[in-house]
């Protein structure tokens, strides 16, 4: 049996005070990041990795970095695209697009923002490259991705609806606990933290 431990990388520098739409813009870790990656560190210490793999964002990569010296990216793991909420606070978008933002709400998998990423495709490919990384590696092995990829990982393996992947908790630096006997892909447990 094989465990993969699916974190969500640490908090990333924002602009202070204000919840920030995040995709695709590449951010380093803030202060307080980097002390989830050390806390992450920890939590490693005593397990025996034969890897560590992040998506190819900065705030992933640093993130992964505290856990091993050595990692590797994975294309496909990067997080959901969000179009043209790309860096608006959340509170932009309720001002400048208050019926999407609504309707979102209301049934995320069917209402994206203009030139966002369907979350369906996102779950898709972030799902085949994590079965490509699993049929290439050996071990217990450690991912870094984000809020959105490892929500819609988790949803589709716990079989629940697409639209409730929101409803999943991924605060910074958590870990999910995923096995594989080789077959099955399950999840054991869910957004663990480790201050």
């Amino acid at each position: 049996m094989r465990t993969i431990y699916l974190i969500r990388h640490g908090k990333p520098e924002l602009p202070e005070g204000e919840r920030i739409c995040l995709g695709c813009t590449d951010v380093p870790l803030s202060a307080q990041g980097h002390q989830q990656g050390e806390q992450l560190a920890k939590y490693f210490g005593g397990i025996a990795l034969t890897g560590v793999y992040s998506s190819d964002m900065r705030r992933g990569k640093e993130t992964a970095a505290h856990i091993a010296p050595q990692v590797t990216t994975v294309s496909g793991l990067q997080e959901l695209g969000v179009g043209c909420w790309e860096g608006m606070s959340f509170r932009e978008i309720r001002e400048r697009y208050p019926e999407l933002y609504a309707l979102r709400g209301e049934n995320p998998a069917e209402y994206i923002m203009p030139g966002g990423e369907r979350p369906a495709a996102c779950r898709d490919r972030a799902l085949a490259a994590l079965h490509s990384l699993l049929a290439k590696t050996e071990g217990d092995i450690a991912v870094v991705a984000h809020a959105g990829v490892n929500r819609l990982i988790l949803c589709e393996l716990l079989g629940r609806d697409i639209k409730e992947f929101l409803s999943i908790p991924q605060p910074y630096g958590c870990i999910n606990i995923l096995q594989t006997d080789g077959e099955k892909l399950t999840v054991k447990q869910v957004a663990i933290e480790c201050d």
